[in-house]
C-alpha cells in the first residue's frame, strides 16, 4: 500500500468525522436543525426533544443490556459432550477476559448511534494458556478511526481496512489487507 493511499482515505475519514459527530450531538440531544436555524418568528416554538437518544437507549436496554446477548458454544458431531471441549474451554476463557458481554453490548449502541461500529481484535501472550495458546483480544474502536475499502464487484469484498491512531503530530495508520497486516 502506499502512502498516497492512506493519506487519501485519511482524508476522506475525516470528511466523514462531521457527520460522526453530528450524530454524536443528536444523539445527546442536540438537535442541529433546530439549533442552527434562525428563528423565523417570535415566539419560538420548536422542541429540541432527544428523540435519538430516546430510541438508542431504549433499544440498547431492550435487546442490547449486558447478558441479553448470549454467545453459545456446543460441539457438534457424533461425540457430542462439549463439557471436557478444550476449544470450548478457551473460547470461554477469552469472553471472560475481555468481558464479552459489555463489550458486544457498547458495540451494539454504538451501532446504533453511528450506523456501524468496529472493533480490532488481535493475539498476545497476556494469559498463561496451556499448549501454547495465545490470548485472543479485540476491543471497540472508535467510528472515526476507521477506514474500509470495498471492490466495486457486484458483489462486493473487503480489500482493506485502515486504523488510524495516536494524535494528529504523531498519526499511525495500521493497515489490514486479506492474510496480513502491516
Amino acid at each position: 500500500m502506499e502512502s498516497k493511499e492512506i493519506k487519501d482515505a485519511y482524508k476522506e475519514l475525516q470528511s466523514r468525522a462531521v457527520k460522526i459527530k453530528m450524530n454524536e450531538a443528536y444523539f445527546e440531544g442536540k438537535n442541529p436543525y433546530i439549533l442552527n436555524k434562525p428563528v423565523d418568528k417570535k415566539p419560538d416554538n420548536r422542541i429540541p426533544i432527544p428523540l435519538a437518544k430516546m430510541a438508542v437507549e431504549k433499544m440498547a436496554g431492550y435487546a442490547g443490556r449486558k447478558g441479553d446477548i448470549v454467545s453459545q458454544y456446543s460441539k457438534t458431531g457424533e461425540n457430542n459432550d462439549a463439557d471436557n471441549d478444550t476449544f470450548l474451554d478457551y473460547i470461554r476463557a477469552m469472553n471472560i477476559y475481555n468481558d464479552e458481554e459489555l463489550e458486544t453490548s457498547e458495540l451494539y449502541e454504538e451501532m446504533l448511534i453511528q450506523g456501524e461500529a468496529y472493533e480490532i481484535w488481535w493475539v498476545s501472550n497476556e494469559m498463561d494458556l496451556d499448549a501454547g495458546l495465545m490470548t485472543a483480544e479485540y476491543k471497540i474502536v472508535p467510528t472515526s478511526s476507521v477506514y474500509l475499502k470495498y471492490s466495486d464487484d457486484i458483489k462486493e469484498s473487503l480489500e482493506y481496512g485502515i486504523h488510524f491512531s495516536g494524535d494528529e503530530k504523531n498519526r499511525v495508520a495500521t493497515v489490514y489487507e486479506v492474510g496480513r497486516q502491516t
